[in-house]
């Protein structure tokens, strides 16, 4: 390796050899992909027929900023999208992603018992708010579907599995960095009910990356939980 890369190198290892700098690039990450994505909507906002597309809009920015920032970090730090997990997968790989969802769906009413029985106040049947409202037209329907099912699944994957579980596996144990990855983006979800189901997938996801050594499985399990939410809020509601 040439003398000229070795400060990219000790960057690269500085960070990812860390935890605490593996959390806050992911959090950065985060919001500052929310922010930077608030300000690319902005100016388009007044020309959207409904608030539907304005928030299907900001999705997609916020997917545009997280590359945008994600391809400059890797310039910096000089690391590329397999180390954080966007890479090829063995196919029977995809033979894991029905019973994870099973595993998945048991875990969250385990845990949403357990919070029911446990914590004060808790209320299971509490609406999430995901801001789309009066979905009834197709166009509408198939943005909001775009923005659920395919935009979302591959923001949060990339961040949460990819940027902050793979970061943190390389100096934890597979269950403190699944827990901690889980905490955080429970937390992101600004919900009680929803964070106890999420904090359960978040664990189920996890555990796909493990196995498969790539975020893309995980994508399609996030794809097919956000798919059924979909269904039930807006198609059989």
């Amino acid at each position: 390796m040439e003398h000229s890369d070795k400060p990219i190198l000790k960057r690269n290892r500085a960070f990812w050899s860390n935890p605490v700098t593996v959390t806050l690039g992911a959090v950065l990450l985060f919001f500052a992909s929310q922010i930077l994505g608030a300000l690319l909507v902005a100016p388009f906002v007044q020309y959207l027929p409904s608030q539907n597309y304005e928030i299907v809009l900001y999705i997609f920015a916020n997917l545009v900023a997280m590359l945008a920032l994600l391809s400059m970090a890797m310039n910096v730090l000089g690391f590329d999208w397999e180390r954080i997990g966007v890479k090829k997968f063995r196919p029977r790989a995809l033979l894991q992603v029905i019973p994870a969802f099973v595993l998945y769906f048991v875990a969250s009413t385990v845990f949403t018992i357990l919070a029911t029985k446990f914590i004060p106040g808790f209320k299971v049947d509490q609406a999430q708010d995901i801001g789309f409202s009066d979905v009834t037209k197709p166009a509408e329907l198939i943005a909001t579907f775009v923005g659920l099912v395919i935009l979302t699944p591959i923001f949060e994957e990339i961040i949460f599995r990819g940027v902050l579980f793979r970061g943190l596996r390389r100096r934890l144990p597979f269950w403190f960095a699944a827990v901690l990855t889980s905490l955080a983006f429970a937390t992101a979800h600004l919900q009680l009910n929803v964070a106890v189901d999420t904090f359960a997938l978040s664990l189920v996801l996890c555990y796909l990356v493990e196995k498969s050594d790539s975020v893309i499985p995980g994508m399609l399990l996030h794809a097919v939980k956000n798919t059924l939410a979909f269904v039930l809020l807006f198609i059989l509601k």
